[in-house]
């Protein structure tokens, strides 16, 4: 299950709210660190800048083999840190071949170790005395006054090279590192904590419109759905889906409109021939009658049972197409076969009104699909040709035939009905006379239910009314099933 939309929004924004922080917290941390050490090793450097511009040498003759003497001479008023058994600041100058020169005396027994030669300063972390933490920076450089020896690697060879120690105390240096980190710490828990408070607030507020939405839907039932959501009230992010929603009240409102016509035909349609034998029965009890009459009595209901009967099993199919409880067979067979054998039964009705039927579909053409079904679908099509074709007139089939699909036309002639009208005639129960005259003869379930079976045969069907002319067109799919 999902969880829910509150939770993973709260989360969300506090996830990523502790994410950003630490990510900011780590880096800003960074800098400072950064920042704090590289103040701290100018201040060293620049130490023993000073230092080594306070050597003095003075050489004696090389040919004695003596080295030149050196001295050190520290004022306590520009360098405080290096004055009395309490100082800060920690030196060691030492010859290339590891001769102590000078050292500072709060050293004690402890030595400063020097670097590899480099014309570059550097740095190291050391323990002063007392295992306190320092950090330390070495120079190896020539001392001033040398004649002839400005390059580095000329006074190397000769080994005059002084290498210069400085040394401080980092533990005030670690301690506002130390700080630095429980400022963060801190500041981090007190962002997080405010960041639940006003977000589980903010996130409140925003879902009361969901809280709002789900009680305007709970007051929807079937007498309220013509009534939609209100759009004003709600977040945009939320407007598609209520807008769908509307979309469905509205298809809803129409299927429940389609539901009290159909039921409304459904009464209208089974009251007339009830109606119908109700009074036969009636007539033929009043009076005692001979047996013909009788039969006569019995075979009007007859009649008007099988209209029912008809009515009954077209509901049925209908019923059956909209919920898919159908079974298809694939079949091969000739359509213009197909299409004789459905026109027999109206065949006789009409030669006796003078109604020429011509059949122009090839018999080369063989569909492979359903036969039982489009048989039903072209009869109930022939039906109603026949029927509402005018004295005298004409029923024709046509077809043509493309490599995926093929396109039956059935036309009648003495059609009255006008392009709104035909839009129409798949409509369950419509028929042009609004007055159901003929109530009982025709129930207009007919091209509904071929509608029906065309779609479940993956096939379409239009129909045209044009100049007194009414065409059904039917495009089927050689492989439909």
């Amino acid at each position: 299950m999902i969880a829910s939309l509150r939770g993973r929004l709260l989360w969300g924004i506090i996830g990523g709210m502790v994410i950003l922080l630490l990510v900011f917290s780590i880096l800003l941390y960074n800098v400072i660190h950064n920042a704090l050490n590289n103040q701290f090793d100018a201040s060293l450097l620049a130490t023993a800048r000073i230092l080594i511009a306070t050597i003095e040498t003075k050489e004696d003759f090389e040919s004695t083999g003596q080295q030149e003497r050196i001295k050190l001479e520290i004022d306590t008023h520009i360098i405080p840190e290096f004055s009395g058994n309490l100082a800060a600041g920690f030196y060691q100058l030492q010859r290339q071949d590891g001769q102590l020169i000078a050292r500072s005396p709060s050293l004690k027994d402890q030595l400063l170790t020097a670097t590899e030669i480099s014309e570059k300063p550097r740095y190291r972390k050391i323990l002063l005395p007392g295992r306190k933490p320092g950090r330390s920076v070495c120079i190896w450089f020539v001392p001033a006054g040398k004649k002839n020896e400005t390059q580095f690697e000329s006074a190397k060879e000769k080994r005059r090279l002084l290498a210069l120690v400085i040394a401080r105390d980092t533990s005030d240096l670690y301690e506002q590192f130390m700080f630095l980190r429980l400022l963060f710490t801190v500041a981090s828990a007190a962002v997080i904590l405010l960041s639940v408070i006003i977000g589980s607030l903010v996130v409140k507020t925003s879902l009361k419109s969901l809280n709002g939405l789900a009680k305007d839907i709970a007051r929807v039932n079937v007498d309220t759905l013509g009534n939609p959501l209100d759009l004003a009230k709600l977040p945009s992010e939320m407007a598609p889906v209520v807008q769908k929603f509307n979309d469905l009240l509205d298809r809803l409102k129409l299927s429940f409109e389609r539901e009290r016509c159909f039921t409304s035909d459904v009464a209208h349609e089974l009251r007339t021939p009830l109606a119908g034998i109700r009074s036969t029965l009636e007539v033929a009890l009043l009076r005692q009658r001979d047996l013909p009459a009788y039969q006569e009595s019995m075979a009007d209901c007859l009649s008007i049972a099988r209209e029912m009967q008809e009515l009954v099993d077209k509901l049925l199919a209908l019923a059956r197409l909209d919920t898919n409880q159908i079974t298809l067979t694939r079949n091969t067979f000739s359509i213009a076969e197909l299409i004789e054998n459905c026109w027999k039964p109206f065949a006789e009705t009409a030669r006796t009104r003078n109604i020429a039927f011509e059949n122009h579909v090839s018999e080369k053409i063989l569909c492979r699909t359903d036969k039982e079904y489009l048989a039903m679908a072209l009869t109930n099509l022939l039906e109603n040709s026949a029927e509402y074709t005018n004295t005298g007139g004409r029923i024709w089939f046509e077809s043509r035939e493309s490599q995926q699909h093929i396109t039956l036309t059935l036309a009648n002639t003495g059609c009255n009905l006008s392009s709104e009208q035909a839009g129409k005639v798949f409509d369950r129960f419509w028929r042009a006379d609004s007055s159901r005259s003929d109530t009982g003869v025709h129930c207009g379930l007919g091209l509904a239910l071929v509608e029906k079976i065309i779609r479940s045969l993956n096939g379409n069907i239009y129909i045209t009314s044009n100049d007194g002319v009414f065409s059904a067109t039917l495009v089927l799919n050689n492989h439909s099933i």
